[in-house]
């Protein structure tokens, strides 16, 4: 069985999916299995994966028909076998030592989930650090209940919360079984925001690399961050009122 397990939904995502593949395959931490979840892809991407998977025996590959990223994502909690499980999207990276750094403070501090900051990256620009608006460190249930409670829902700003990309976070599967904690698959958009305020809401404690940027977002072209979305914001307001369903 192996330590971890990294999910990657992939949808028509041939011209990223390589790249990404590849910063897993080069992990300075090898213990990994590398889950591709090709979400009813119409573009190349399924051969892709089957030539990734002849160069390392860690991958293994679900095809399933299309569902949507959290359908996908659901699909790789299914198949998991790892102790932890990682997300990883198909159209970003990983630098080298983000599973080794990770994992380390997990399993020092005995917590249920850790995460660390990001890199944005974006042709034409520089590379910019993006934090969470918490201090880093170690949070106990006290800590939790007394900095991230009060922000798990939109404030009047409609800004999310500090606990947002499930990317940047290595989880313990055995508290993600604990809660079923799934992805809600009528979220349409910005699934992470609910399914990370679950996961702080239910966490006994966590650890913040805040300034480490070991997760790589690429914000590519025609990516669904960067296009318009028509049925985005009742999708907003659905998530918003599972939210304040859940905390009631």
């Amino acid at each position: 069985m192996p330590k971890i397990s990294v999910i990657v939904p992939i949808y028509n995502a041939e011209k990223y999916l390589e790249r990404c593949v590849k910063s897993l395959i080069a992990q300075t931490f090898h213990d990994i299995e590398i889950l591709l979840i090709d979400d009813g892809s119409t573009d190349a991407s399924s051969i892709l994966c089957a030539r990734l998977k002849k160069e390392d025996s860690r991958i293994r590959i679900l095809h399933k028909p299309n569902g949507g990223l959290s359908s996908a994502r659901n699909a790789g909690l299914l198949a998991a076998s790892g102790a932890f499980i990682g997300f990883v999207d198909a159209d970003d990276t990983v630098s080298p030592t983000f599973f080794e750094t990770l994992l380390q403070k997990i399993e020092q501090y005995h917590c249920d989930f850790v995460f660390c900051d990001l890199i944005r990256i974006e042709s034409g620009k520089p590379p910019t650090l993006r934090s969470a608006s918490l201090h880093g460190g170690y949070y106990d249930k006290r800590k939790i209940k007394r900095c991230v409670f009060p922000q798990l829902i939109m404030r009047d700003n409609l800004e999310y919360g500090p606990l947002l990309s499930v990317c940047v976070c290595l989880y313990r599967t055995s508290f993600l079984k604990e809660y079923d904690l799934r992805f809600d698959e009528t979220v349409r958009y910005s699934e992470d925001n609910l399914f990370s305020a679950c996961a702080g809401y239910r966490a006994a404690s966590f650890f913040y690399l805040k300034g480490q940027g070991l997760y790589e977002y690429h914000r590519n072209p025609g990516s669904i961050t960067t296009t318009h979305k028509a049925d985005a914001w009742e999708s907003y307001k659905r998530m918003h009122q599972k939210l304040c369903a859940l905390f009631q």
